[in-house]
């Protein structure tokens, strides 16, 4: 019945999941106590079950707690009722097919032809019901989330990997009910295991469908500079933060003042934003611990084979994507962007934690710790500073209710 050995790191991460929920949920004194403490629940059930999964040696079993883990994650955000910002803005140009044809229905908005031929056809194959659209593009991005989780289960910390997803990315896209986004993202987590692989043309096609969903996924055409071979890349590891960190800003602001009001009245507002930007100095701050630690693990990680210091390469590199363009995101309103890079922090955390020598190493359990403490600290800073996010959150109502 138990496929893999449960160790004291397994055991430390459980306890700390645990503690930490509670803790969170002692804390929080805020209107909304009740939703708050569902979510929390709903973290910790959801990372508990997806790593217990991996634990079963029966197949059965092993996929009924995945099935659980999806559930638990997919059924708030797909089953909500107008609780993102942008999700009655999503449902209005969803009713307009109701009485146009296609080549009418396009000419409503400058939204990305992927999304809008979707919608509808979703209409018309639904007979107008938006909940059943609200569905498709809520579950698939988690499905494939799940999915590429599921896969990476011998390379991957899966209940560390699902903590950072939901504390990076889940909650700020359900506050915001970034449909096409989020959809988007997804899109290219999946499909990173294809540069993995050098197989270009591949990520490419995934780049490409992702961007019918949301043009931003056009950035991560960047990653095919990670052709450099990972000799070249760890002997100047320090110079090409540097110069991630210079240009990838002013790149951004460039593409927000130039760039984006080409694609449209809807993008206008980019260039009239470039300088008047409300992110903090902390936008890029939080994420500095997760480059230091990357940073620090890279003399373990060239013992490694190559392909485990291929892909280490390709988190770090995220997480220094990520750092510029939150520190763009000062000047720019492309902070959005974030959603993509953000990958990595989920993926170099839990790929730090699965490697055998770290996690035998004397400060492994310490490791083990603090790499689950820190996504509630950061959700918590979040939630306590960020009423804009939180009040969304805490207005959350589901279609049955």
């Amino acid at each position: 019945m138990i496929k893999n050995k449960i160790d004291i790191i397994d055991i430390i991460i459980f306890l700390s999941i645990i503690s930490c929920t509670f803790i969170c949920i002692l804390l929080f004194k805020n209107d909304g106590r009740n939703f708050f403490m569902m979510y929390m629940l709903l973290i910790a059930g959801s990372s508990c079950f997806l790593k217990a999964a991996t634990f079963c040696s029966n197949r059965i079993v092993s996929g009924f707690f995945w099935l659980i883990s999806t559930f638990l994650i997919s059924y708030v955000f797909c089953f909500r009722n107008q609780t993102g910002i942008d999700d009655i803005t999503y449902k209005l140009y969803f009713e307009k097919a109701a009485n146009s044809s296609l080549q009418e229905f396009l000419s409503y908005s400058e939204m990305e032809i992927g999304y809008k031929i979707s919608n509808y056809i979703i209409f018309h194959l639904s007979n107008g019901n938006y909940n059943v659209c609200q569905f498709i593009f809520s579950f698939i991005p988690i499905l494939l989330f799940q999915i590429t989780f599921w896969k990476k289960r011998n390379e991957l910390e899966l209940s560390v990997a699902l903590l950072y997803f939901y504390m990076t990315l889940y909650y700020f896209i359900m506050s915001a009910g970034l449909v096409r986004i989020f959809f988007s993202v997804s899109i290219i987590f999946f499909g990173l295991k294809y540069i993995l692989k050098n197989d270009m043309k591949r990520y490419i096609a995934c780049v490409l469908i992702a961007s019918l969903f949301h043009y931003s996924s056009l950035v991560m055409f960047s990653l095919l500079l990670l052709l450099i071979n990972d000799g070249f890349f760890y002997r100047h590891i320090k110079l090409l933060s540097v110069i991630l960190l210079v240009i990838i800003p002013i790149i951004l602001v460039i593409v927000s003042k130039y760039l984006a009001p080409t694609l449209g009245v809807r993008y206008e507002g980019y260039a009239l934003a470039v300088n008047k930007s409300t992110n903090s100095l902390f936008s890029f701050v939080d994420k500095l611990p997760f480059l230091i630690i990357g940073i620090f693990y890279i003399p373990v990680i060239q013992e490694e084979d190559t392909q485990t210091k291929k892909e280490y390469r390709l988190y770090l590199v995220l997480i220094l994507l990520t750092i510029s363009v939150s520190i763009g995101s000062m000047w720019t309103d492309l902070g959005r962007i974030v959603y993509y890079t953000n990958c990595g922090i989920i993926l170099l955390m839990s790929f730090i934690l699965k490697n055998k020598i770290i996690r035998n190493g004397n400060d492994g359990r310490i490791l083990s710790i603090v790499v689950t403490i820190i996504p509630y600290v950061f959700l918590m800073h979040t939630i306590f500073n960020n009423n804009y996010i939180w009040n969304n959150l805490n207005n959350y109502k589901s279609i049955f209710c």
